[in-house]
């Protein structure tokens, strides 16, 4: 599950990347298709956003409850 979850957000992180580094200049001047650019990064970007918050959430399940416990003490809370 951890290496789909990794593969998913590497993915989403490389076509942002590609739209960004592609499309910024050259629709500059079109605005239907800069519109469409910013688009498609916004979308990108946050599902790189939401793939972290799953690889965050699947890291805190599979954590034992006295790790979360000791980690608590030790952060002084």
């Amino acid at each position: 599950m951890a290496s789909k979850i990794l593969i998913n957000m590497c993915i989403s992180l490389a076509v942002s990347n590609v739209i960004f580094l592609a499309g910024m200049q050259p629709y500059a001047s079109e605005i239907t298709a800069c519109k469409t650019v910013a688009a498609l990064l916004h979308f990108f970007i946050l599902t790189s956003l939401m793939w972290t918050a799953v690889e965050a959430l699947h890291i805190f399940v599979r954590m034992p409850s006295s790790t979360i416990k000791s980690s608590i003490v030790a952060w002084g809370k």
